[in-house]
């Protein structure tokens, strides 16, 4: 379900409240930035995981994205905000109407899921992540 022409990321195993998945690791700025915009979806149990080097309180936005989100803020081995069922833009919406989304708390990494995947797991901010081990470039 990847869109024409969008490059996979490197890949890693992780899970969330013993669930596990597949997830495509952003690490540079460029796949940061990049993220999800411009997919058709995701495959079941796929989502994609954004590695920062130090706790911070990023913002989020959904420029070109074609699917609702469930975004979940980590820090270290625990969830500690979810921002579910996050609408994607209507197709031409300019750039500086786009709305942001940030966490409660500084974050070590940001896992991006299909709208609904929180609700269908019952995820809930306190659940234990097992993180794959990446190197920052």
């Amino acid at each position: 379900m990847i869109g024409a022409g969008q490059p996979l990321l490197p890949q890693a195993s992780m899970s969330v409240k013993g669930i596990s998945l597949t997830v495509e690791v952003a690490r540079t700025a460029d796949e940061k930035a990049r993220g999800l915009s411009g997919r058709r979806g995701l495959a079941e149990g796929a989502g994609m995981l954004f590695v920062f080097d130090e706790p911070l309180t990023p913002s989020f936005w959904m420029p070109e994205m074609q699917f609702d989100l469930d975004i979940i803020w980590i820090r270290d081995d625990a969830i500690v905000d979810i921002s579910a069922r996050v609408p994607h833009p209507n197709p031409g919406t300019p750039l500086a109407q786009l709305p942001t989304y940030s966490p409660r708390a500084p974050v070590t990494h940001v896992l991006e899921m299909p709208a609904g995947w929180v609700e269908q797991h019952r995820v809930a901010a306190g659940d234990k992540v097992i993180l794959p081990a990446v190197d920052l470039e």
